[in-house]
């Protein structure tokens, strides 16, 4: 059968079955979901059970490894791919070049490289509330306002919270005065959610710190994953797993110096397969978890024990999980909502690139662009694509159990002419991709149709929504080109072609005015050149083009200045992103710039910068004295001891150093009972840097002077109870300076 006439026939095969799906209900046999544990008793033999199977299989693999190494008579150890065979492909899609079937060696780039390459420059790290921005920039934390025209630093604090943790702080999420900054801790391979609230001012105070175990990959498995929805924080993270020591790993989440709270009961935990099967090294908890912010975090779980995830995609209401072929266990698609429900899954072939080859689409379907699997040749990097590829399109009733695989006739063969790193994008109803190392780019509607291919003169390097169209980027070394492509009704075409000087793609933003008219802004930055404090801190343009109708029309340019100043900066210090972005606020046009903001208005064709003010953290001063106003809370609330407390702070020079006065009033809960006492006392105070400690009585206070009028950290007393026993205490202060 020919390639045009396959098309066409899977096409009509794949209508038929979505109309009979709509039109029916699914088997019974699919509707059922994953199963939980019924008791923690049965969690605790099931952990014991795959303890077991895990030591066997380790063994018998390893002794494999020593037999298939004494045929060859060659040293070098197999490798994953070795000994886990490539899964079946469908019989509707043709089969992939030989060269691809061979079995490559594991990626030098780690499980997470797919989802890192892909378009990871529009992480969030600006949030809109109101009048204001939040920006996250080099592990700081920034308000500035722009209310009335104006545009005014406000505050900006350490996003690490109490302390530098050699870690990455990559993503800031806000709801009402609330903000979480969400990073990575190195050192204890965890995920580190600081919280911080946002007075009416704008000044920001770090409320709390909090830490989950997840994934051991120098890469956080949160990448990509977090979302405030409803003013709570929904978090995907992959969680280690050993079975000897399951029973005290659970998903769990930590304040600063508490003991960990559990998150998931055995209730809400599953198994990802039934009976037993022995579990590969690659055993992870996926973990759903979801947090209201009040005061700080309270959060519930649902967990899934299941092989690592090579790609995973979180959707407006779930998070999906592509776990590969292990062994006799077939490749696996996961579905965990984010409502808390519980899971379900279905057997497939093939492998997604990344997370955008995910859509969760209205009518109740999950479409999925795939390539063979495992992947891509040996050497070839992360991403690669031969061909032919396969678009599945299955309903989300479908998903049940994990008894059943999805039918061939669910899976549609794409044409792709040239291999090589492939770049896709859902827009609309279409899906739109092609290859880095291609001159044409396919649009397809993933309900049906034929496909169209779009000639280019350049690689498909990104491809991005414009209004009732799409732009696909690429770059010949020299230029970076943009061809837009008209969508529909019946095909895709070329509607015109754009080029601005320049070699990097470091993002692209669309402003839409109307159905086809709107602004492009496109960051493109020169070589980095590290060591060059200008370069890291963002020395960048942003040009902007007018859309109309497809067409594009240069608007301008903004450029960074040089920033020539030391920032200190303590963590997140190598500028990954460079915190470059367009900003539309309220008909506005706004660029973040490094440290600078700046603004500019679009007259007779282009842009005319208005004004730009910069951000830049100045060194906080290393003098502490004078008066301040002190909060502090001190214990745990609802436990049997907390304090909530307010007062004056004094500190001053003499000739042995500084002093510091407080005097308080401690409203506390004792064992239930409430009392109100004052206290007053002294001691002595220790500077390093911005680093400020003060004792006083039995209380220890550890802070930084993030900003001339403001300090903040942790504190830890030794409080007498009314029996005379002893409690230690912790919690947290800040203070303000008076008159500030």
């Amino acid at each position: 059968m020919t390639r045009p006439l396959l098309l066409l026939v899977a096409a009509a095969h794949l209508l038929s079955l979505s109309a009979c799906a709509t039109a029916r209900p699914a088997p019974a046999a699919q509707a059922r979901a994953l199963r939980p544990f019924r008791s923690q008793a049965e969690l605790a033999a099931f952990h014991r059970r795959m303890d077991e199977l895990a030591t066997r299989e380790n063994e018998r693999r390893m002794e494999e490894a020593r037999r298939a190494e004494r045929r060859r008579g060659s040293p070098e150890p197999l490798s994953h791919w070795d000994y886990n065979p490539p899964p079946p492909w469908p019989d509707s899609v043709p089969r992939p070049p030989r060269q691809m079937e061979r079995s490559p060696r594991l990626s030098p780039y780690g499980p997470l490289a797919d989802e890192i390459e892909a378009g990871g420059d529009e992480r969030p790290t600006v949030q809109v509330e109101g009048d204001r921005l939040l920006v996250l920039r080099r592990g700081r934390l920034f308000t500035v306002d722009i209310g009335g025209g104006a545009l005014r630093p406000v505050s900006w604090v350490d996003a690490f919270g109490y302390i530098p943790t050699g870690g990455w702080h990559d993503e800031v999420l806000a709801s009402g005065d609330r903000a979480v900054v969400i990073g990575s801790n190195y050192g204890g391979r965890d995920t580190e959610l600081n919280l911080f609230r946002r007075d009416s001012a704008g000044e920001l105070a770090h409320r709390d710190s909090y830490y989950l175990i997840s994934d051991d990959d120098p890469w956080a498995s949160h990448t990509y994953a977090a979302r405030m929805a409803g003013g709570r924080l929904l978090l995907y993270t992959a969680l280690p797993v050993q079975y000897r020591f399951a029973d005290s790993h659970r998903p769990a989440i930590a304040a600063w110096g508490a003991p960990r709270q559990p998150t998931a009961p055995a209730t809400r935990v599953y198994r990802a397969i039934s009976g037993d099967q022995p579990f590969s090294d690659w055993e992870v908890l996926h973990t759903v978890m979801a947090c209201d912010l009040g005061e700080g975090l309270r959060c519930e779980s649902i967990a899934l024990y299941a092989p690592r995830a090579r790609v995973f995609h979180v959707s407006p209401t779930a998070v999906y999980l592509w776990i590969p072929r292990d062994g006799s266990r077939p490749t696996m698609l996961y579905r965990l909502p984010l409502d808390g429900s519980a899971p379900t899954a279905l057997q497939v072939s093939g492998r997604p690139v990344d997370p955008s080859a995910f859509l969760e689409s209205a009518d109740g379907h999950l479409n999925v662009l795939l390539r063979p699997e495992p992947g891509g040749a040996p050497g070839q990097p992360p991403g690669y694509a031969a061909g032919p590829l396969a678009l599945l399109r299955v309903p989300l009733a479908e998903l049940g159990d994990g008894s059943r695989a999805a039918a061939p006739a669910r899976y549609r063969a794409l044409p792709l002419k040239t291999p090589g790193v492939l770049r896709h994008r859902f827009v609309g109803e279409w899906l739109i991709y092609g290859t880095g190392a291609g001159r044409e780019a396919y649009a397809v509607r993933w309900a049906g149709g034929e496909v169209s291919e779009v000639p280019l003169v350049h690689p498909v390097d990104r491809i991005e929504e414009m209004g009732s169209g799409a732009v696909v980027m690429g770059t010949d070394g020299r230029e970076l080109h943009l061809s837009t492509l008209r969508l529909g009704p019946g095909a895709a075409a070329l509607a015109y072609r754009a080029t601005l000087p320049g070699d990097t793609i470091h993002g692209f933003f669309y402003h839409a005015e109307g159905k086809d008219l709107g602004v492009v802004a496109v960051p493109v930055r020169g070589p980095v050149q590290f060591g060059v404090p200008g370069q890291l801190l963002g020395a960048d343009q942003i040009r902007f083009l007018r859309n109309r109708d497809l067409r594009l029309s240069a608007l301008g340019e903004l450029s960074a200045g040089v920033f020539g100043g030391d920032d200190e900066c303590v963590t997140s210090c190598l500028d990954w992103y460079r915190g470059t972005r367009p900003l539309f606020v309220g008909g506005r046009i706004l660029a973040l710039l490094g440290y600078e903001l700046v603004e500019a208005v679009e007259e007779e064709g282009g842009l005319r910068e208005l004004r730009r003010v910069s951000f830049a953290p100045h060194p906080a001063s290393p003098n502490p004295v004078g008066g301040w106003t002190l909060t502090e809370t001190l214990g745990e609330r609802g436990g049997r001891y907390f304090c909530d407390n307010r007062g004056e702070l004094r500190m001053d020079q003499g000739g042995t150093g500084f002093s510091a006065r407080l005097q308080r009033t401690a409203e506390c809960v004792v064992d239930g009972a409430r009392t109100t006492t004052p206290s007053e006392g002294g001691g002595k105070v220790e500077l390093q840097g911005n680093a400020v400690s003060l004792e006083v009585g039995a209380c220890v206070y550890q802070g930084r002077l993030t900003s001339p009028g403001y300090l903040q950290g942790k504190v830890a007393c030794r409080v007498t109870l009314p029996d005379g026993t002893f409690l230690p205490a912790t919690g947290r202060w800040e203070a303000r300076r008076q008159g500030g």
